[in-house]
């Protein structure tokens, strides 16, 4: 989990970086995009989490 999470972060930060480019042709904003759960469990928890509490939840890109 450890490592993933750093991962995780890494791929955050090379996100931060490039994104001076984003109004540039051929940047893939598809691609360069920050990640908020570290996988697709942890997402699903989440999603569950907000609506049994009845929470608006994010919206990812």
């Amino acid at each position: 989990m450890r490592r993933l999470t750093m991962i995780a972060e890494y791929w955050n930060q090379l996100c931060g970086i490039v994104c001076v480019w984003r109004e540039s042709d051929g940047y893939d904003r598809a691609r360069w995009h920050r990640v908020t759960f570290l996988d697709t469990a942890a997402e699903a928890r989440y999603h569950r989490l907000a609506a049994e509490a009845g929470l608006r939840t994010i919206e990812q890109p």
